[in-house]
């Protein structure tokens, strides 16, 4: 027979032998289980600390970039440097005319404008583009032309998917208006 007293529980046995009733009095845990619990929880929480050190020793180097790209991220990117990059980035790269044309002003805006209009009929809303090809690029010379200008020579390597590489030569003429650099000219050679 079971019942619950005071959070205990008694269990009526019947001794074999001279068949009276002995009533033996355990707890739920016990002393002894309650020792087995509190061991089983301390090692749960020293295993706990020492996958938490773990997982703070592995992942250090993955915050460290992380703060880096940030303040990458968060970095001036109002350069001559920066925005010859950016807009190479963009049109050459990605060939995302559109994101260029935010990089660009003056004669470099008219030429993209008038690129965007050209592939305007052949790109189709909602149709997947040709994948294109993969470009690395070097600067090869920079010269400051005046405080507001700066001159940028490129070398870019273009590797399509099934062909040779092949080198083309950009120049970009950077230029400071109204605060901004922009790029103001791009010609390839």
């Amino acid at each position: 027979m079971h019942r619950a007293t005071g959070g205990r529980q008694q269990i009526l046995d019947r001794n074999k032998r001279g068949g009276q009733a002995t009533e033996h009095h355990r707890t739920t845990v016990g002393r002894a289980g309650l020792s087995r619990a509190m061991l089983n929880t301390r090692n749960q929480m020293k295993i706990g600390s020492n996958f938490s050190q773990t997982l703070r020793k592995n992942l250090l180097p993955f915050y460290i970039g992380l703060l880096m790209l940030c303040l990458l991220a968060c970095a001036d990117r109002n350069t001559p440097q920066a925005v010859s990059e950016d807009f190479i980035y963009n049109y050459y790269q990605r060939a995302d005319q559109e994101a260029a044309l935010l990089l660009v002003d003056l004669l470099a805006a008219e030429k993209l404008h008038d690129e965007i209009a050209r592939v305007q009929a052949v790109r189709m809303p909602g149709q997947p583009g040709v994948e294109p090809p993969k470009i690395e690029y070097k600067q090869l010379a920079r010269q400051d032309t005046s405080e507001h200008q700066v001159l940028f020579n490129y070398e870019l390597t273009l590797k399509p998917r099934g062909t040779e590489a092949t080198t083309r030569n950009v120049v970009l003429n950077t230029e400071r208006i109204n605060g901004e650099w922009k790029v103001v000219n791009f010609d390839e050679y």
